[in-house]
């Protein structure tokens, strides 16, 4: 039985908590911490910053992010200074 995929939270340019987002298709990959996200949302895409995980929650399924604008081993936000930012 394989694991279930990682579901992404995800930080927008809006006064609102970060929100789950299942990973692109095809992503196989950690969560990419830092790294920076294209996102439907609203009928549009917008770029979110992926901040972390979550767990993944009942039946419903999550809107998949677009895709991940960032490679995983060089995010755009270093995944301590993200770290910092969520504890403090």
């Amino acid at each position: 039985m394989s694991a279930a995929p990682a579901v992404w939270k995800v930080a927008l340019p809006r006064p609102i908590p970060a929100y789950d987002f299942a990973p692109p298709h095809g992503h196989a990959g950690p969560v990419p911490v830092g790294g920076r996200a294209l996102v439907p949302w609203h009928g549009e895409p917008v770029v979110g910053l992926v901040v972390g995980a979550a767990e993944a929650r009942g039946a419903h399924r999550l809107r998949e992010a677009v895709a991940l604008l960032d490679p995983p081993e060089c995010p755009w936000v270093h995944p301590a200074t993200v770290q910092a930012w969520r504890s403090g």
